[in-house]
C-alpha cells in the first residue's frame, strides 16, 4: 500500500513579456517575504530566490534586525551595496512584517516600540546618533509600551 502525504503549496506567478515562472512556497510567510524582496530596488526573481535559498525566514529576520551586511553578502551574486539596500528596505517594513518573521510577539513588540521611539524622537529633532546615546536596544526590549519608552528617554535628556 502506498501512502501519500499531501502538502499545501502556495504559489507566486511571475509573468513578463519574455518569461513565465511559477514559484512554490510551503508557508505564507515565505511567499510574503519573497514578494517583499522583489520590492527591493535591484532584486529580481533569481536574486530573491537565491537569498531565500541561503537563509530561512528567521535567519533573515535576525540579519535585518542586526544590520548584518556581512552575513547577507554570503548570498551568491549579492554585493555589499545591494546587501545594504536589501536590509534598508526590509528594515523599513519590519513593523509591518513582524509577525511574518517571528512567532514571538514580545520580539515583534520590541521592534515596533523601537521604530516608534526612533520616529518620535526624530520628530522632536534628535539625530539617530543622539537617540542611540540616550537609549540602548537592550533598554528598548524592556519597555512594554511606546509611552513608557518615551517617558524614560525624555527623563534622560539634559536641557
Amino acid at each position: 500500500m502506498i501512502r501519500l502525504k499531501l502538502e499545501r503549496v502556495l504559489d507566486f506567478t511571475y509573468l513578463k513579456e519574455d518569461a513565465f515562472k511559477l514559484i512554490g512556497f510551503l508557508e505564507e510567510r515565505e511567499r510574503n517575504l519573497f514578494e517583499m524582496l522583489l520590492g527591493v530596488k535591484g532584486v529580481g526573481v533569481s536574486l530573491a530566490l537565491s537569498i531565500m535559498s541561503t537563509f530561512d525566514v528567521e535567519q533573515l529576520r535576525k540579519i535585518v534586525a542586526e544590520n548584518d551586511y556581512a552575513t547577507l553578502k554570503r548570498v551568491p551574486k549579492l554585493g555589499e551595496k545591494k546587501a545594504q539596500q536589501v536590509i534598508l528596505d526590509l528594515k523599513g517594513k519590519l513593523k509591518a512584517i513582524g509577525n511574518l518573521f517571528t512567532q514571538d510577539e514580545n520580539l515583534f513588540e520590541s521592534f515596533a516600540i523601537e521604530d516608534e521611539l526612533n520616529e518620535a524622537l526624530e520628530a522632536l529633532g534628535y539625530s539617530q546618533k543622539e537617540i542611540n546615546s540616550l537609549v540602548s536596544k537592550e533598554e528598548i526590549r524592556g519597555f512594554t509600551s511606546i509611552e513608557e519608552a518615551i517617558k524614560c528617554v525624555l527623563k534622560k535628556v539634559k536641557y
